[in-house]
């Protein structure tokens, strides 16, 4: 019976250690990884997200690789997303701005958790260069100068405004938000472009040793409301040609001017006065996702 018993306790501990390692998964099933449609693009698997805009109306289309092909999907915040599995295929439509997960298993037991951003695209634009056009044969030089300075050491309006943000939040990009400060605009730019005969040339040189030469071709109208106030300045589209800058940006930026007509302000007091412009050359930055509404 003395005998017995070590042999006993050396059957379980094989027993054990068998176990353990029949409980480890082993490379006959991989993995979940996600992968996109087109073969040229690597989807990151060691930080799985993705963002979507709120207002696409169509699906995003990933290729589900690994698993045992038994895939069933359980969802944070279906409120959010909409999300379904075809074979090997996951669907995934945004409804609402918002956060959500989307948890992809398998029959074999590998989990795949997926982080989901949906929300609208937000660009911030910062000013680099104030100046004033103004357009009138009868105003003389002392007016001029005059009303310039006026518009330019004003302590509210455009002068003033070192930044601003445009939240887009339809697919043709030309509605949404505009933010300036803790000031929220409804904009509406759904107007047809203008076109300039001449080109708008501004030479933009800035303090910190940024030189440029840019031709704006084509403006936007861009309504603005908040609550009973409108107003309207006008966007460039492009930049039509620049010359080399001498600032050395991280990523190449986009430029674009942006025009308030001021004149009904200054009409008054300058009767020769036909138009005062006041004019921002400013940087595009694309931000990224806000979730808000």
């Amino acid at each position: 019976m003395k005998k017995l018993f070590p042999f006993v306790l050396l059957c379980l501990a094989l027993l054990s250690l068998g176990l353990g390692a029949c409980s480890d998964k082993d490379d006959s099933v991989p993995r979940i990884q996600l992968a996109y449609e087109n073969p040229n693009e690597v989807f990151d698997n060691e930080n799985p997200c993705i963002s979507l805009w709120a207002f696409e109306t169509t699906d995003r289309v990933y290729l589900i690789q690994g698993g045992d092909g038994n895939f069933r999907l359980e969802i944070s915040n279906d409120e959010v997303v909409q999300a379904r599995c075809e074979g090997s295929k996951l669907f995934i439509r945004p409804l609402k701005a918002g956060k959500a997960e989307v948890l992809i298993r398998d029959g074999y037991g590998w989990d795949y958790l997926l982080s989901v951003t949906v929300g609208f695209p937000y660009y911030l634009y910062g000013v680099i260069d104030n100046r004033v056009m103004l357009q009138g044969a009868g105003l003389t030089d002392e007016e001029k100068s005059a009303l310039e300075q006026e518009m330019l050491g004003a302590s509210s309006g455009p002068a003033v405004v070192k930044g601003y943000t445009l939240v887009y939040q339809n697919e043709a990009m030309n509605a949404g938000q505009l933010v300036i400060g803790s000031s929220r605009y409804v904009f509406d730019a759904s107007a047809e472009p203008i076109g300039l005969e001449d080109p708008l040339e501004l030479n933009v040189r800035t303090t910190d040793g940024f030189a440029r030469k840019f031709f704006f071709e084509r403006f936007t109208p861009v309504r603005l409301s908040s609550g009973n106030h409108s107003d309207e300045l006008f966007l460039s589209e492009s930049n039509g040609g620049v010359s080399p800058d001498t600032r050395h940006f991280n990523s190449a930026p986009h430029f674009r001017c942006v025009v308030s007509d001021r004149t009904s302000l200054y009409r008054e007091r300058y009767p020769a006065l036909e138009h005062a412009y006041h004019v921002q050359v400013v940087i595009e930055q694309y931000e990224g996702l806000t979730s808000e509404e």
